[in-house]
């Protein structure tokens, strides 16, 4: 089979059964090249290309795979985010792009403060923290989570991407491994979505991706809560900066909950009104 005919049947098979959110030509391109080990351009000017028996078999099991609802990064074994690859798995949230307000502003904030500590609370692949280093050479990062297969899967990233040195990596609840370390900015993207909404996501996140970093419990604020109940039980940080991605929904109660931590919002990105990247400081 050529990677042409592969391409046509790869496109086929996933028009005629994948989820309705699927793009079948962008996907089958994925697989394909992943099989093949080579890229997008490879694959559209050797359309002839052969492709060994081992090939076509690994393949059409990466299709059937994806036909279950497997999601395309665990197949490919990496996700992009902000434009390089991050390996995940089973043990971590696929990265998304309405994440990526959170590096972008606590970039400015480094840039305008010459904040020297951050810390990412939940880090899962280690996406923020790792693209934070590779952006800001100065910086110290301290990333946390409660799993320590996510950061297993973070500090291989950190490692790929060259920055293992810049980020320590420590297991515990939240914020808790980091306080001591005063970071003058706390980055979280912790699990947000109300525990009865869980229902209504598509098989590809409720089958395959840690309910424990989708679940906040059931106004998703739960673990945003035990943050603060943390922050409260060490000494004041001064201008402590808190950036967090949640529902637009969620901004009046959140912003309640931490009135004695932060002073003011200072901006609240809307992401196609599905999540909010809020920006608090203190007083």
């Amino acid at each position: 089979m050529t990677s042409q005919e592969a391409f046509r049947e790869g496109v086929s098979t996933l028009s005629r059964h994948a989820c309705p959110d699927t793009d079948p030509t962008r996907e089958t391109e994925a697989l394909l090249a992943h099989v093949l080990d080579t890229d997008r351009t490879d694959l559209i000017t050797r359309p002839e290309r052969q492709l060994t028996a081992g090939q076509c078999r690994t393949y059409r099991a990466l299709l059937r795979r994806r036909l279950d609802h497997e999601p395309l990064a665990h197949l490919l074994g990496s996700a992009v985010f902000m434009g390089q690859a991050f390996a995940v798995s089973r043990h971590t949230l696929i990265p998304r792009p309405a994440t990526e307000y959170l590096v972008a502003a606590t970039t400015e904030i480094c840039r305008r403060t010459g904040a020297e500590t951050v810390a990412d609370i939940g880090t899962g692949s280690g996406c923020i923290a790792v693209t934070l280093a590779r952006r800001l050479p100065d910086l110290r990062i301290l990333a946390s989570d409660m799993s320590r297969p996510a950061l297993t899967v973070a500090s291989r990233n950190a490692r790929c991407h060259g920055v293992a040195a810049r980020v320590t990596f420590l297991e515990g609840d939240l914020a808790a491994p980091v306080l001591e370390h005063r970071p003058s900015i706390i980055v979280a993207n912790l699990p947000y979505l109300p525990s009865d909404s869980l229902a209504d996501l598509p098989p590809d996140i409720t089958s395959f991706e840690p309910r424990e970093a989708l679940d906040g419990g059931p106004d998703g604020l739960d673990p945003y809560r035990r943050l603060f109940r943390q922050l409260r039980q060490t000494p004041p940080i001064p201008q402590l900066h808190l950036l967090l991605e949640l529902l637009p929904e969620q901004v009046p109660a959140i912003s309640e909950a931490c009135q004695d931590l932060a002073g003011r919002v200072i901006s609240i990105r809307n992401d196609s009104s599905l999540t909010v990247g809020l920006h608090l400081t203190g007083r």
